[in-house]
């Protein structure tokens, strides 16, 4: 524990407790903490109060983010680096925004992933016995459940963005390379990266054109 809050307390004494580092440190460990699920059921919860509550990043930000994250094999930790990254850059007070963006996004990789050493030490000795108790379970189905609605959340609010223009409008390029990258993923049996990289190609030929 003293090793987890250690480098947020260390900034706090440095640049003040409302510092944005220290908001992200403590953020992000609660982050850590509250969520569980793999990438997909963290990132709604983080995109939300990264865009709309500390308005960090914007939505087109966020967008950029993941679509970094998606070419990479971590997507948790390239978005959430991503996004301390950039919420310190845009608000360094008395530090340069490239210190201030570095030192957010390791503040945020630590915070985020320290814990989770945390937990598995601690609860390594108990998983054998949990696995066989039904009520556990039918909790854990539940919990399942739920989710999967925040995966669909993440997929909803994403497309909303990418698939429509800044004034509202239906972006019909943007529909075309959906339809091609699902087409190819489902029917043609492509890899993903394979398709990811079909589709930042077609992306930028996209912007070169129009």
């Amino acid at each position: 524990m003293v090793l987890w809050w250690l480098p947020v307390g260390l900034v706090a004494a440095w640049l003040g407790a409302e510092h944005v580092l220290v908001r992200e440190g403590v953020f992000f460990s609660g982050a850590s903490v509250i969520t569980f699920g793999g990438a997909y059921a963290v990132l709604p919860y983080v995109a939300q109060q990264a865009v709309e509550q500390f308005h960090w990043v914007s939505s087109s930000e966020m967008m950029a983010g993941m679509a970094l994250a998606e070419s990479t094999p971590g997507p948790l930790i390239i978005v959430l680096q991503f996004i301390g990254f950039w919420g310190a850059w845009h608000h360094p007070g008395s530090l340069s925004p490239w210190m201030s963006g570095i030192l957010g996004a390791g503040l945020t990789s630590w915070t985020t992933f320290f814990p989770s050493f945390l937990w598995i030490f601690l609860g390594a000795p108990w998983v054998e016995r949990l696995q066989g108790l039904k009520h556990w379970e039918r909790w854990m189905g539940v919990v399942s459940a739920g989710v999967v609605g925040m995966i669909m959340h993440l997929a909803w609010g994403l497309g909303v963005s990418a698939l429509g223009t800044a004034d509202g409008r239906v972006d019909g390029p943007a529909w075309i390379i959906l339809v091609v990258a699902f087409s190819l993923m489902r029917w043609g049996k492509w890899p993903s990266g394979a398709v990811i990289l079909l589709s930042a190609v077609l992306g930028i030929l996209r912007y070169q054109l129009v």
